[in-house]
């Protein structure tokens, strides 16, 4: 495509005649006159209106000059032409369509083109040797318009302009191949075949499908078409899940297995060819299933691809570390439900080390011993009585004891008595409790009081003698609470019996209508169990069977957990369930200290580690854990990654092969695998040193814009209709980037910045380009351009501003640039992301010694710059922390290594970078951005920092 629009657009570039005026001496003599005309040995160039350039591509020969700088082919172009009919014709030459199939304009039905600039119609009715390219065109690209191989390395000049190769030498690359039997883009395809079957030569994979040409060569599949038997898979899809892309599936449905390196875990899927192609095998993030009580063998997850419909998952494990005695099952991780469930179809050889399941459910499975596992889930969360965040309330118990004579030998040890007391030990110093023992009648051993001493003296002395009488043990309490309750508190009664007595039915509608809950406890085998339980379920209370004493404790201490127990440090996590331990909803069991809010001194209480409680019965949500600053290891502590929305529990929170630190120290979204939506995930961004948050074109798409910015320039009609390209390339970077050297026509460093493009290699083109950007003209022509450029669109402003970035010589020019671009308007280069936040609360500055960087040398340059900002008075510092501006506002979500404010209360940010780094200019465009009146300093080895004045 680029090859085609750069063909194009030079041969509607009225070339004309050279103007004998501008003719200046050349080197040995030569005119410009002679310069311009095809002679034996030389390639015609027009410089300026003169100059030469040797067959063997030596320099060109600017006008005045006397010397060329080295390695620079350049030719001026003055304007555009006025042919759109010969510019048609030439394009189908060089694609293989034919000559022009009638009328001018862009094709037939096509638009009308507007008037073209141009100094005239050159003659394209000329072709000498007749290869196909007119000579006007032959004398612009450097071939021969009397040869058609002007090289003879067997290609035409033609096919080589077709290929990308120089039609003026043998080995374009010279690596010692020469063109024809080159492979450019390595698909086991030269060139010379390339050129017959149809396929690009800088292009692997022409038709995008998943398989290089080569291998579609190999195969029978036409490297053409995507898809070769029309079944809606692509190629690529059909090979990897072993389908025949020659074949069209029936149904559209196949099984095939997929399995990955490192993990102990296949997966034989039955689906569509694009969710098995798209279905991975994984090994669950250790931070959050790696401490499973009973855990056997690895967790993995299953990530299937959309339209899968069911799968056979084999997990291997080692067999001779798996307890004797051990009940292992397959569970199932239920994200949505936040619970454990067991798959029915399932089957374990333990000798063998293998599970398998059958399942149409996917995420994360683990295999653990059910003698373990279930343990941690037997008895139920104990939380304090705030823990929905709302203000505790106080509470009137009543310890409605039995007292009849068959206590003494239900509970000869008297343990009814130190159960009674512990719960009574578990109230908050304001709740009020009270006492009353019954056999056939009752009576209040200890009225309510606050004096928890005087009423676990009262439990001891309650008699045992008489009868059992229910109704006693029911109406004692409620006359205690009617007579001296406070209204304010919760009305309680733990009632203990061992007996069957008589009831009256109505006192429990009595309770129930006063919003008393009763609790009922039946010790031994005598218990009218139907009747205790109605009682505990009828008011809102529970029934516990003990069937000897020495369950009376555990009783007792699971009513108070159901009451809820005091929270010492206030973090949200019940004093009991820190020293006990308290789990997550994936069975993690962590004991934190009762008296420390922050276990682990990370910034985040032990609550907000652990999240919601989704129920006592299964726990809490777990954010993260409580015992580790860094649950996920990946660099960055838990409080970080909250704040930024990342998972503290996987140190990949996209999925993109960027651990979650790298991200932020590289300045992409770690909560999003591809936030500017192109090609490229953010590791690959990164890996290329692209812009995470700027669309970046394909390698063809690039080249062709380039290619369409050089020769049509402000021509948006003949960029669009011509050059057939679309928005996105031309309001691009590469487009600008060739809008700017559009007074160039050149074969030398441009076709190189061309392919450079084409086959992705961004810095090279870069690099290629510098060579040429200083014989545009001055610093302010480009900065006019660049600017007028970024008025186009959003799209256009940010491809402008990295135009800038580029031409910039070094961190403080870049920073200038930066800062000329953006003041046109500051809103237009604002990130989504950075408009999200803007304007939201910051959290206070975080400790100033956390890492910025896996760099021990940035670290200390950071430490030490701290200090300087200190000796100067500088005031709110912060650290890796979001960007804030002067008013103390959140402005966008990227986070500077350091940032300050001065004495005049101007905001000051500083990144940090190796001296091989580019990330720097990316920042700093964002941070003016959202604050354009800031100073932004970009630091390199070796950091030293001169504050602006």
């Amino acid at each position: 495509m680029w090859a085609a629009v750069l063909v194009a657009a030079l041969v509607a570039g009225g070339m004309g005649p050279v103007p004998a005026a501008s003719a200046a001496p050349g080197p040995a003599g030569q005119s410009a006159a002679s310069a311009a005309m095809p002679v034996p040995g030389l390639v015609p160039g027009v410089v300026a209106g003169a100059g030469t350039l040797p067959a063997d591509r030596g320099a060109a020969w600017p006008v005045g000059d006397g010397a060329a700088p080295a390695g620079r082919h350049v030719a001026w172009i003055d304007g555009l032409g006025a042919v759109l009919r010969a510019v048609l014709d030439c394009v189908r030459t060089l694609l293989g369509m034919g000559g022009h199939a009638g009328g001018g304009g862009g094709g037939s039905g096509g638009p009308t083109p507007p008037a073209v600039p141009g100094d005239g119609e050159p003659d394209f009715s000329k072709d000498r040797d007749g290869d196909g390219l007119p000579d006007v065109v032959e004398e612009r690209f450097g071939s021969h318009p009397s040869l058609t191989d002007t090289d003879r390395d067997g290609l035409t000049d033609a096919e080589e302009l077709r290929a990308g190769t120089d039609p003026t030498r043998r080995d374009t690359d010279g690596n010692g191949i020469l063109d024809p039997d080159d492979d450019p883009d390595r698909d086991g395809v030269p060139t010379r075949q390339e050129l017959i079957d149809g396929t690009q030569a800088f292009n692997a994979d022409t038709d995008g499908d998943g398989l290089s040409d080569g291998d579609e060569r190999s195969l029978g599949t036409d490297p053409l078409r995507a898809d070769t038997d029309g079944d809606g898979v692509p190629d690529g899809d059909e090979v990897r899940v072993g389908s025949d892309p020659l074949v069209a599936d029936a149904d559209g449905l196949l099984t095939v297995e997929v399995v990955r390196e490192g993990v102990p875990a296949s997966l034989l899927a039955h689906g569509p060819p694009a969710a098995l192609a798209a279905t991975t095998v994984e090994v669950a993030p250790a931070a959050a299933f790696g401490d499973i009580p009973g855990l056997v063998g690895t967790p993995v997850v299953v990530d299937a691809g959309e339209g899968l419909t069911s799968a056979t998952l084999t997990l291997t494990f080692d067999a001779a570390s798996v307890p004797a005695g051990a009940d292992l099952a397959v569970l199932h991780f239920d994200e949505e439900e936040g619970r454990y469930d067991r798959p029915a179809d399932q089957a374990i050889d333990v000798a063998a080390g293998i599970a398998t399941v059958t399942t149409t459910e996917f995420s994360p499975f683990i295999v653990v011993d059910l003698n373990q596992f279930d343990a941690i889930w037997r008895d139920e969360i104990v939380v304090p009585r705030d823990a929905d965040g709302t203000a505790t309330q106080l509470i009137d118990a009543v310890l409605s004891i039995d007292g009849s004579g068959s206590m003494d030998w239900n509970d000869p040890d008297d343990l009814r008595f130190d159960a009674a007391a512990s719960f009574v030990d578990a109230l908050l110093p304001d709740d009020r409790a009270a006492v009353v023992g019954f056999d056939s009648g009752w009576k209040v051993a200890q009225s309510l009081t606050t004096d928890h001493a005087a009423v676990k003296a009262a439990i001891s002395s309650t008699y045992t003698d008489g009868g059992t009488s229910i109704s006693a043990a029911v109406q004692g309490p409620l006359e205690e609470l009617d007579a001296n309750g406070d209204p304010a508190h919760a009305r309680i009664v733990v009632l203990l019996t061992d007996g069957d007595g008589s009831y009256d039915p109505s006192l429990t509608a009595r309770a129930a209508d006063s919003d008393t809950t009763i609790y009922t406890v039946g010790l031994g085998s005598s218990v009218n169990e139907r009747l205790l339980e109605e009682i505990a379920t009828q008011t809102g209370g529970k029934y516990f069977f003990v069937a000897n004493a020495d369950g009376l404790k555990d009783a007792y201490e699971r009513i108070g957990g159901d009451l809820g127990t005091p929270d010492t440090d206030g973090d949200g996590i019940s004093d009991e369930a820190e020293i006990n331990g308290w789990r997550t909803q994936r069975g993690n069991v962590y004991v934190t200290d009762p008296h420390n809010p922050d276990t682990d001194g990370d910034g985040l209480t032990d609550g907000e580690e652990a999240g919601a409680l989704i129920s006592t019965a299964t726990g809490y949500v777990g954010v993260s854990n409580p015992l580790v600053v860094d649950t996920d290891g990946d660099g960055l502590d838990d409080l970080t990654e909250v704040v930024e929305g990342t998972s503290p529990l996987d140190s990949d929170t996209d999925g993109d092969g960027l651990d979650d630190f790298d991200e932020l120290e590289f300045g992409s979204d770690p909560a999003a695998r591809n936030p500017d939506g192109d090609s490229r995930n953010d590791a690959e961004e990164r890996d290329e040193d692209s812009d995470p948050y700027v669309y970046d074109l394909t390698g063809e798409e690039a080249a062709a814009a380039f290619t369409g910015g050089l020769v049509f320039g402000d021509w948006e009609w003949g960029a669009e209709h011509i050059g057939q390209l679309n928005l996105t390339q031309r309001e691009s970077f590469p487009y600008l980037l060739g809008a700017i050297t559009s007074g160039l026509a050149v074969y030398g460093d441009v076709r190189d910045v061309i392919s450079n493009l084409f086959t992705g290699d961004v810095i090279a083109a870069v690099a290629s380009l510098i060579g040429i950007i200083p014989a545009v003209g001055d610093a302010g022509r480009i900065t006019a351009k660049t600017v007028q450029f970024a008025s186009k669109s959003p799209q256009a402003a940010q491809a402008a501003l990295a135009v800038a970035i580029t031409l910039a010589k070094n961190p403080d020019e870049q920073v200038a640039a930066i800062r000329r671009v953006i003041a046109t308007d500051p809103a237009v280069f604002r990130l989504p992301q950075d408009v999200a936040v803007r304007g939201s609360t910051p959290r206070d500055p975080l400790e100033l010694d956390r890492p910025i960087s896996r760099s021990a040398a940035q670290n200390a340059a950071k430490d030490q710059i701290i200090e300087e900002l200190r000796a100067a008075r500088y005031t709110e510092i912060r650290v890796d922390q979001r960007q804030v501006n002067g008013e103390k506002e959140i402005v966008g979500i990227n986070r500077p290594d350091i940032q300050a404010t001065a004495l005049n209360g101007k905001r000051v940010y500083i990144e940090l970078d190796t001296n091989t780094s580019t990330r720097g200019p990316g920042h700093a465009r964002r941070l003016l951005a959202n604050d354009p009146d800031a100073d932004v300093y970009l630091l390199q080895e070796p950091y030293i920092l001169t504050l602006i004045q």
